[in-house]
């Protein structure tokens, strides 16, 4: 039972959400958003598509294909390179474009205060 919080509670620090803990008769899970600033959204994602970076691929693609080996997902990315390719090569270009505009919007804004929020 305290794993599952440990994975609960450490999914949720990972992906920037709150946690609340029940009781221990009830022990659950659950999740509410909070306001993460866009500043570290789009570092996180200018960070995760230079992962996914197109002059990664062959990296990309072999780490893909040995993960799904023996799957039919793994069959698919086989049988279709130039398709996977080209999916990751526009999910980095998605990523990188997002984040920078995520970056470029959280230095233009200007601080918002509670009262501005909850008059």
């Amino acid at each position: 039972m305290n794993l599952m919080i440990l994975v609960c509670a450490a999914l949720a620090a990972a992906i920037g959400i709150g946690v609340a803990i029940r009781n221990r008769r009830r022990t659950a899970c659950l999740v509410t958003r909070t306001a993460v600033p866009s500043e570290t959204r789009g570092m996180a994602l200018v960070i995760g598509a230079f992962l996914i970076c197109p002059c990664h691929l062959p990296i990309t693609l072999g780490l893909a294909g040995a993960l799904l080996a023996g799957t039919a997902a793994g069959a698919v990315l086989r049988g279709h390179l130039i398709a996977a390719g080209t999916i990751v090569s526009l999910a980095w270009l998605a990523a990188t474009w997002h984040g920078f505009r995520l970056l470029r919007a959280s230095s233009t804004r200007q601080p918002i205060s509670i009262k501005d929020v909850y008059p």
